[in-house]
């Protein structure tokens, strides 16, 4: 979206302020001009001063120039030469070097006097020396002879003695390309500085010399003699650039409005030093301070015209302010009054306030919060003024409150307080929303919540008992599986008695037999016979090896009899209390085959797979409830005949057990919803749809995990996977409770 420009009413509603902007961008441009000029005329200042201080700064390097060139002439006088000559000659001072070193002498003494700067000497000292630096020629007034000579004055070079304020100034004597010796003139160190402008009693300017050390040399006339280390400040200046000296600590240096400038002298380890007064550079020119001070008259200007338009758009705002404020509080939905702090009444209300408590204006004005409320606890002034204290700390306070109307009836509002200032005092401005309508609807809402609550009972009731009826329902089929296994063996232990009987009294009728044959010895081959005849009749061999069978058939029946009942019991948890144990998995597996396999053996063959698995902590008769109905799942997916194969073993630290059929499978449809609680796909009447949810819930009460797999058409493979030791305070709390 594209900017909204100004309108022409906004633009010229502020003229003054425009009028102001381009007076001062007018003024701001003069004024960039004459700064312009200001900088070029200072900085040609600064040309002419360094373009002087060059010009000395040369003269310097001339004159020692100059004396270079003097004593290189004078080391190669004819004097000396034939000194040289004959000394190669092999003479001796007794026989004529002594001529030639009066005649060296003699001119040395003539150089000496007729050589001057300015009616004075330029040379103050002469000194031959030889190859082995032993004096040779010395001319000097009086006792310079005696002063010796630095020994770095030897071969060429210039050094500047401050110790004596001398220069000097060597040149080697050279013969035959060989160096025979050095020659030395000696002058005065001051008449270097002869050309400088001496300092004037007022400091207007200054010059000297310093070498490469930073040390000021001597001069004549009036001499600067400054601090030792401001010196060397000084010296430290960049070359051929008027600097300010404020930064140096001399006070006769940082004097205001002081300028330095170093200078190197050519050829020459010195440096030209010049100190000026700012004024006696750019007295001509307009001070920068005038130029700063002029340039903020325009900012003065804008400032004050910016000051004038924000008070009066302030005004304007306020008036604004106060008229949008008077417009919501007339016109707000909910009340509004502002209470006097110090006082604690009611100094104005709108009229929807007015309208919920049944005042009129002149009536509410000047009453306290207690006669607009219920005045009992915890609806009280003592309340009102709590949330008061608050809410002048800063605190936001929003709460309910019960307040009452003229007429006496009490209703709820909700209230929000804010301090504020008006007129220059402390107020506080109190918003109240009628909530008597949210207060029923708050009232109908606990009444259907408490209702809720009990169809939840009810509804946790019903599950319950469907819980309870689909245990009774796997007990019923249990008991009908029960019931059939102990009725075969019951049925033939009840059919081995009965032949016992007959067995027992045919027996007892032979025995009787042999009593009566105890009775009548007398004739015994007729008691004989007879007792035959009836052995014979009851087949004795065969009921001797039919009884021990009918005994053993009977004990092995009673036996079954025995387990199923144990197993039923083991199954069923009866006399067990829901304790954490160690228990073989293996164990609980047959236990829950050998109840079921009357719904098993007609139907499926099973195949055992088992690992060595550990004891496991668990509540062996829940897992008994999960292998019970993962069997007849299984079971029921095989439609003719088909197989059923139970996997165990270990992964890590923990076992899984799996339990594969290879019936008609589940869709993929129905595979995501069969542990959902009363899912099923049997017919109505069938199955309630919880055996699975409840196998899934007791598996993850044990912390393990119930996986699915399924294929339709070829099988499918629910997979246990369960934690070797529980967590100690899972077990702890299925103790406790």
């Amino acid at each position: 979206m594209a900017a909204k420009l100004p309108r022409f009413q906004d633009v010229a509603s502020q003229w003054p302020l425009v009028v102001t902007a381009i007076f001062c961008c007018y003024a701001y441009l003069l004024l960039a001009n004459a700064y312009r000029s200001h900088e070029q005329l200072r900085a040609e200042a600064d040309q002419l001063i360094v373009a002087d201080s060059k010009r000395r700064a040369a003269a310097v390097a001339d004159l020692i120039a100059e004396r270079r060139n003097g004593t290189v002439e004078l080391a190669g006088a004819q004097e000396i030469a034939s000194y040289l000559i004959n000394r190669s000659l092999g003479m001796s001072l007794r026989y004529g070097l002594n001529a030639n070193l009066y005649e060296i002498e003699e001119r040395f003494r003539r150089q000496l006097e007729g050589v001057d700067l300015r009616g004075e000497r330029i040379y103050r000292r002469i000194v031959l020396f030889d190859r082995s630096d032993q004096v040779l020629v010395d001319v000097a007034p009086g006792d310079l002879k005696a002063e010796p000579l630095p020994p770095a004055s030897r071969g060429n070079s210039l050094v500047i003695d401050l110790a004596s304020g001398q220069i000097i100034v060597s040149a080697p004597v050279v013969y035959k390309g060989t160096a025979n010796g050095t020659l030395s003139t000696v002058g005065d160190i001051r008449q270097v500085s002869r050309d400088l402008i001496a300092a004037d009693a007022k400091g207007a300017r200054r010059e000297f010399l310093v070498d490469a050390d930073g040390r000021e040399l001597p001069a004549t006339g009036n001499p600067v003699l400054l601090d030792g280390n401001l010196v060397k400040e000084l010296a430290r200046l960049p070359e051929n650039i008027l600097t300010p000296t404020a930064q140096f600590a001399d006070e006769k240096v940082e004097a205001p409005g002081r300028l330095a400038l170093r200078t190197p002298v050519p050829g020459a380890a010195l440096s030209l030093i010049t100190i000026l007064s700012e004024e006696s550079v750019y007295g001509q020119i307009t001070s920068r301070f005038f130029l700063y001070s002029a340039s903020l008259f325009p900012i003065i200007v804008l400032f004050a015209a910016f000051m004038f338009e924000r008070a009066r758009r302030s005004r304007a705002a306020l008036a604004e302010s106060q008229q949008r404020f008077r417009t919501i509080f007339d016109n707000m939905r909910d009340g509004i009054f502002i209470q006097d702090l110090a006082a604690g009444t009611l100094v104005e209300a709108n009229p929807r306030l007015l309208a919920m408590y049944g005042y009129d204006s002149d009536e509410i004005i000047g009453l306290t919060v207690g006669a607009l409320s219920e005045n009992v606890p915890p609806y009280s002034t003592t309340e009102w003024s709590s949330a008061v204290g608050r809410a002048v700390r800063g605190e936001p306070q929003f709460f309910a409150w019960h307040a009452r109307r003229k007429d006496g009836e009490l209703f709820w509002v909700e209230i929000s307080m804010l301090q504020m200032a008006i007129d220059g005092q402390d107020k506080l401005l109190v918003v109240t929303h009628d909530m008597t309508q949210r207060k029923l609807q708050e009232q109908e809402l606990v009444a259907a919540l408490t209702y809720q609550r009990q169809l939840n009972r009810r509804l946790e009731e019903a599950q319950s008992q469907l819980l309870q009826s689909e245990k009774m329902a796997s007990i019923g089929q249990l008991a009908a599986g029960v019931a059939h296994e102990i009725n075969n063996p019951v049925g033939f232990v009840a059919s081995n008695l009965n032949s016992l009987q007959a067995y027992v009294a045919n027996l007892l009728e032979l025995i009787a037999a042999y009593e009566h044959v105890e009775a009548t010895i007398s004739n015994p081959a007729v008691a004989l016979e007879k007792t035959h005849a009836l052995r014979a009749a009851m087949d004795i061999a065969f009921l001797k090896s039919d009884i021990r069978s009918l005994c053993t058939e009977s004990s092995e029946g009673l036996e079954r009899v025995i387990k199923i009942i144990r197993d039923l019991k083991d199954f069923s948890h009866v006399d067990r209390d829901e304790t954490w144990t160690e228990e073989d998995l293996h164990k609980g597996i047959e236990s829950t085959l050998n109840v079921i396999w009357n719904e098993l053996k007609y139907k499926c063959d099973i195949r055992r797979e088992y690992g060595a698995l550990p004891p496991v902590q668990c509540l062996i008769f829940q897992l008994n409830q999960v292998f019970m109905n993962l069997l007849s799942n299984a079971a029921q997916a095989i439609e003719t005949k088909g197989v059923i194969t139970i996997r165990t073993g270990v992964v890590g630290d923990n076992v899984w057990i799996e339990v594969i059929d290879n019936g008609k499978g589940i869709s993929d449809a129905n595979l995501s919803k069969i542990f959902d609680p009363f899912f099923t796909t049997k017919p109505v009447g069938k199955g309630t749809g919880l055996g699975l949810s409840v196998s899934y819930n007791i598996v993850i009460a044990h912390h393990g995990t119930l996986d699915v797999t399924s294929r339709e058409g070829q099988g499918t493979t629910f997979r246990v996977t369960l934690p070797i030791r529980q967590p100690v305070a899972a077990v702890k709390n299925t103790t406790s409770a």
